[in-house]
């Protein structure tokens, strides 16, 4: 049984940057993740988001030009302006992979030990990590637990249309095809934050 001074219990925003600071810092620390290095926040939620947002404001603009002064002589941008959802789709993957890279080097610098599994408590300073294949028990002198990020639609005052369907959050930012659907409802906690304001 290894023993460490911290285990963090999931790799979101919260528990990767104490992982790493308290390693920076000579703890020995481990930080268990059992899908996602990084979190919803790097994978499925905030950076796809961000980074699907981002196309979409270049778009704009582009549709936009003579709003900023800016008149190309013949017009160069059509209106609508066709878009290609597999370069979209790509370089939103490229964006998550890059940030998945970057907080697994930092992890290794840091000198944190990475877990890979699902953990339960076996007690108050211990803990099983189990993936598909092993069990390991782990103790430590402090155990914080940083999970977990899931979509919901129960609060209908907060998602207020009861046509809405329950879906794998993950599905929308991942998928290359449009939907038949003119809107999306993103439940999951950053995404939400693009929802347009009621009047």
């Amino acid at each position: 049984m290894a023993h460490f001074d911290l285990l963090v219990i999931g790799s979101g925003k919260g528990g990767k940057t104490l992982a790493t600071q308290m390693a920076n810092q000579g703890q020995n620390v481990a930080l268990v993740e059992k899908k996602w290095i990084g979190g919803s926040c790097i994978n499925v939620a905030c950076i796809p988001t961000k980074t699907l947002v981002k196309t979409a404001k270049v778009a704009h603009t582009l549709q936009n030009l003579a709003h900023y002064g800016i008149v190309p002589k013949p017009p160069a941008y059509p209106s609508p302006l066709p878009l290609e959802m597999h370069p979209i789709f790509d370089r939103k993957r490229v964006v998550v992979e890059t940030m998945i890279d970057r907080n697994q080097q930092a992890f290794d610098s840091a000198g944190v030990h990475l877990l890979a599994g699902s953990a339960s408590f076996l007690s108050n300073n211990e803990v099983s990590v189990d993936d598909a294949k092993t069990q390991t028990v782990h103790s430590a002198d402090r155990i914080v637990i940083n999970t977990a990020s899931q979509d919901s639609l129960q609060n209908r005052s907060l998602v207020p249309l009861p046509q809405a369907k329950r879906s794998a959050y993950s599905r929308p930012l991942s998928t290359r095809k449009p939907t038949k659907s003119s809107v999306r409802v993103f439940s999951v906690h950053k995404p939400a934050k693009y929802l347009p304001r009621s009047k």
